[in-house]
């Protein structure tokens, strides 16, 4: 994963990937897709810190999905849904958004 990286909401962004990453864009209240201004800087943890591009992203996926990253008991408990105070299923686990559809959780 050579194009990624974690930054800083204070810091710049690294030139080789200021380069390359994608321009944002919006559709505005006539339907036209117009450039939109950059978002603000939204911190600097996985949420909102991290910049990659979709090569390096399916490197991640498939390191994590192998076992590479993590043990197996680690993935699952990572994926598992929290629970509310009074026990209930949360569609959140450590780190990711959790949804059932068509018989599958999708993370």
């Amino acid at each position: 994963m050579r194009q990624s990286a974690r930054i800083h909401r204070d810091l710049p962004l690294r030139e080789d990937l200021s380069e390359v990453l994608a321009l944002p864009y919006r559709v505005d209240t006539s339907g036209a897709i117009v450039r939109a201004p950059a978002p603000p800087p939204q911190g600097d943890g996985a949420a909102g810190g991290v910049i990659t591009t979709v090569l390096d992203l399916a490197k991640f996926d498939v390191a994590l999905d192998q076992g590479v990253l993590l043990s197996a008991e680690s993935r699952a408990a990572m994926m598992a849904p929290t629970r509310s105070t009074n026990g209930e299923a949360l569609p959140y686990g450590l780190g990711w958004y959790l949804q059932e559809y068509g018989g599958h959780t999708l993370v």
